[in-house]
């Protein structure tokens, strides 16, 4: 199965102008930082950044019909973090 693969910018923050009709206009603002992380074997697999901070073995909990392996996390949980 082929690796996932996200990379997603972090803005601190995003300006917005409201124009004379009441349209919202999003000013561009360059990423200060760029996470980049890679998904193996999808909701059954393993996560992690490429700087190997994160890290977690990932399977889907017997409540939702999977294997529910100890000691691993579901994607809900990364996300909730």
């Amino acid at each position: 199965m082929p690796a996932a693969h996200w990379q997603l910018p972090c803005f601190p923050w995003l300006d917005s102008i409201e124009d004379l009709n009441g349209d919202m206009h999003m000013d561009r603002i360059d990423p200060l930082f760029t996470a980049t992380a890679t998904a193996v074997g999808g909701r059954n697999g393993h996560a992690e950044s490429n700087d190997g901070l994160v890290k977690a073995n990932l399977s889907v909990p017997k409540a939702m019909g999977g294997p529910g392996k100890p000691g691993t996390a579901t994607p809900e949980h990364l996300l909730r973090c």
